[in-house]
């Protein structure tokens, strides 16, 4: 999808020149060397797919290859990173969202007995990993939005992608009938405690924005969904028990308070 959009800007714009970045060459790089790596394995077919439950192969590098020059050429200003940054956000927020659900036990999808870990969710990836690394991504992410004074506080223009990401999982409960799985009200067997307690906090966040959106404390509300937000995505990270991504958070939180750090020595504070 990304590379359509790519190739239709091209096409609109063929004065579109091809924008170089300062990781052109080691991306290059790495992406030849998993292609000589793959031709080059023993099982050439799982050096592309990737073991089984986790098809972290060459093709998925790949695909992250072609991500980043797509966004490369795609992103040509501030507008542009902002509504991608939110954008990926808001696809964080639908996985999450969806996790929060599975480990109160109202998963969208019977999935068999031996795809279920007890102590490790999933959500919609696939895989307990793939969700704690989206996570760890978007904390730092989230927290570099919230902390940037230029982002929109005063309109909150995420408060719009929080009633989508949750219109649309209901509606797609509605399409399966299984909307009385959304009567979080009623007590689940099994249902993970603080899973629940964070996914009713939330909610409440969700319906108290726009009240104090309207008594003028605009800030308060931009505040409060961007904590409920960080809140969710903490909450999921931890439900994937993966250490890795709790490894990668800490290397994204590093590098905020580096980036912090400069910003305010440039400053002369």
């Amino acid at each position: 999808g990304i590379l359509g959009l790519l190739l239709a800007q091209k096409l609109l714009d063929p004065a579109t020149g091809w924008r170089r970045g300062p990781l052109d060459l080691p991306v290059l790089a790495w992406a030849a060397w998993l292609v000589v790596g793959t031709f080059s394995s023993i099982a050439p077919w799982v050096s592309w797919r990737g073991e089984y439950e986790n098809f972290a192969g060459s093709l998925t590098q790949l695909n992250y290859v072609a991500i980043y020059f797509a966004a490369l050429q795609t992103l040509r200003n501030r507008e542009d990173a902002l509504l991608l940054l939110r954008t990926l956000l808001a696809a964080a927020l639908g996985a999450g969202l969806y996790a929060l659900m599975q480990a109160n036990h109202r998963d969208l999808i019977s999935w068999a007995a031996t795809s279920v870990v007890g102590d490790r969710y999933f959500g919609p990836l696939g895989n307990p990993n793939f969700l704690g690394g989206l996570m760890a991504m978007a904390i730092p992410l989230k927290l570099a939005l919230a902390f940037d004074g230029r982002s929109g506080s005063e309109a909150d223009p995420e408060r719009w992608s929080r009633w989508a990401v949750l219109g649309l999982w209901f509606l797609a409960y509605a399409v399966m009938g299984k909307v009385s799985l959304w009567q979080l009200w009623l007590p689940r067997a099994g249902a993970d405690f603080s899973s629940q307690t964070v996914l009713w906090i939330w909610l409440a966040s969700l319906l108290a924005a726009p009240l104090l959106r309207g008594s003028g404390r605009t800030k308060l509300a931009y505040g409060l969904g961007q904590a409920a937000d960080l809140l969710l995505y903490f909450q999921v990270l931890a439900n994937t028990g993966t250490r890795g991504a709790f490894l990668g958070l800490m290397i994204g939180l590093a590098v905020l308070v580096l980036a912090g750090a400069v910003w305010l020595h440039e400053q002369g504070v």
